[in-house]
């Protein structure tokens, strides 16, 4: 029974090894293909009011740049009205959680974080149903609307910011 065992545990050892160069290249292509068309000076030359142009203006007064692979994130922060500090951030999560895009990474850490934090639980449930309201945000579609008025951007994603009945 051991031996069958320890063959059974060398066969999926090298399974693994041998299949883990083939995914980590797939998602390396994902990430590839994931381009991000503007610069932070694009940005600031889009139209007034644009989703890219407050994004930046938002950027600007953290003194945060673009991060690689993650620039759509502070487009979702601009569209949404979430701050940067840690509860904004986790309320994003929440907000992408619902709404099903997101991050894997953002998506699995979000709940042991939440479950943390009961005292913002209702607050948490909240977010999610008005993620789950909006039209999925994906990085293609944060792309898209960039150049957009700002009002809507959010009419067409069904996002009503906070601080906005």
């Amino acid at each position: 029974m051991k031996s069958i065992r320890k063959k059974f545990l060398r066969w999926r050892k090298r399974f693994v090894v041998k299949l883990a160069p083939f995914f980590i290249a797939q998602v390396a292509k994902i990430y590839a293909a994931r381009t991000f068309p503007w610069t932070m000076a694009d940005l600031h030359a889009m139209p007034e009011n644009s989703l890219g142009k407050l994004t930046a203006l938002h950027l600007d007064t953290l003194s945060f740049n673009l991060l690689t692979h993650h620039e759509t994130h502070d487009f979702i922060h601009t569209l949404v009205g979430y701050n940067n500090t840690p509860t904004g951030e986790i309320r994003l999560q929440a907000f992408m959680f619902g709404n099903g895009g997101g991050s894997p990474l953002g998506r699995l850490l979000f709940i042991p974080v939440a479950l943390f934090l009961p005292e913002m639980w209702a607050q948490f449930k909240t977010d999610i149903v008005a993620g789950a309201k909006a039209k999925l945000m994906t990085p293609e579609c944060m792309v898209s609307l960039a150049t957009l008025d700002i009002d809507h951007a959010r009419s067409y994603l069904e996002i009503n910011p906070i601080g906005h009945s």
